[in-house]
């Protein structure tokens, strides 16, 4: 039987109410009140977004400090853009708050690791909303491969074709930007934000327990800019991490918004005894058997996507409340794949595709990007495993 503790009713503060927060508002709204309460908006433009008429009647602040020093919260959730995310989850702490903090944890390694400094050293979680890292699919995939039904990890590659439009860019004031007006860091790019939880996903079935994500050893990349932006549209990366008594897995991830067609992600990880991989959002594995040529088994776990990906992180927002239970995916679980950005960023220049490789069309009142020929180098890159030499 739940104690009072357990059964009291969570008062949440959300961070942003505009972009990805309008999906917290529809499912704050629509779950039972004597479960949680929306009890404050903090969002300096929050009349501007599109669900401003189901919460105006929430007392809604420009500062979420602020809101904190006024309303009591026993949790935040934090949907605003990447550069407010650092102070933002300091603040939710220093107030008391358990925090969900919306996907990449923030902009810099060193935010990041200053994050988990501080929620240990105030016994609270940071959940970071990498959403496959909640969802019972992915975990039930995770924990066979931690039992071992796999055997050891040895190449998972992750292509992303991903054709975004210049209005993609223009939404809002950061979008493709390295900093702010403010001088504020974002780093946003196609793996930092649009493609990070595919990254991510690769790091997290690497790691030794159920809420690690594995540190890579190595890392190599190349990054390319076609569009009129400021960071890469487009990004080649090999990592290894270090298997104790085998080869060093290999990760590939690439992931372009200057793809000429949209295709569904290609996800495949390969073990000595067996892969998983994703087609049509689906999750199956395959174990190897004896015989060459076929499985022994075929595992279906399920569905990747289904709409529910709020409610499994608000779900575990709620648990770290009432039963200070650790999120599967917190501060810490997220700072490999902030490493992984913080080099590229910092050792990989940003290459100019030639505007003779270049192709832009006008559709859908905006200005399409896309490199001529990349489709098929890409393909050729992933099944070779190999970066490009250039354009």
């Amino acid at each position: 039987m739940m104690n009072e503790k357990n059964k009291k009713q969570v008062k949440i503060v959300l961070a942003g109410a505009g972009g990805y927060g309008v999906h917290y508002v529809e499912h704050l709204l629509a779950r039972r009140q004597d479960d949680i309460q929306l009890v404050a908006i903090a969002d300096p433009i929050a009349q501007k977004s599109p669900v401003w008429q189901k919460i105006r009647h929430v007392p809604c602040y420009s500062d979420l400090a602020t809101c904190l020093d006024q309303i009591h919260a026993d949790a935040v959730i934090i949907a605003s853009p990447i550069q407010y995310h650092a102070a933002q989850v300091t603040a939710a702490l220093a107030h008391g708050a358990q925090v969900l903090c919306e996907k990449p944890l923030c902009a810099t390694l060193d935010q990041g690791e200053k994050i988990v400094r501080l929620s240990e050293q105030t016994g609270l979680h940071v959940a970071v909303g990498f959403q496959w890292s909640f969802h019972p699919v992915i975990l039930a995939a995770k924990n066979d491969v931690m039992n071992g039904l796999y055997g050891t990890p040895e190449t998972f590659k992750t292509i992303v074709h991903w054709p975004r439009s210049l209005a993609y860019y223009q939404r809002n004031s950061w979008a493709g930007r390295l900093k702010d007006s403010a001088g504020l860091p974002v780093y946003d790019s196609v793996i930092s934000n649009a493609t990070s939880h595919y990254l991510h996903n690769m790091l997290f079935f690497l790691g030794q327990t159920l809420d690690e994500a594995a540190m890579p050893d190595q890392i190599e990349g190349r990054l390319w800019r076609g569009q009129p932006i400021e960071n890469y549209d487009t990004a080649f990366v090999k990592m290894k991490k270090n298997i104790s008594g085998h080869k060093p897995a290999e990760m590939i991830m690439i992931a372009s918004h200057l793809a000429e067609k949209e295709r569904p992600p290609r996800i495949e990880m390969k073990f000595s005894e067996g892969r998983l991989y994703i087609e049509g959002a689906r999750l199956t594995g395959e174990r190897f058997g004896k015989l060459a040529g076929g499985a022994s088994e075929v595992i279906d776990y399920g569905l990747t996507q289904g709409g529910e990906d709020v409610a499994h992180k608000t779900d575990a927002l709620i648990r770290a409340v009432r039963k200070n239970e650790k999120p599967v995916c917190h501060a810490r679980t997220a700072c490999p794949h902030l490493h992984v950005i913080d080099w590229l960023q910092r050792h990989c220049q940003i290459d100019q595709v030639p505007q003779s490789k270049l192709c832009v069309k006008d559709a859908d009142g905006s200005k399409w990007y896309s490199m001529k020929g990349l489709d098929q180098l890409i393909d050729h890159l992933a099944d070779t495993c190999q970066l490009p030499d250039g354009f």
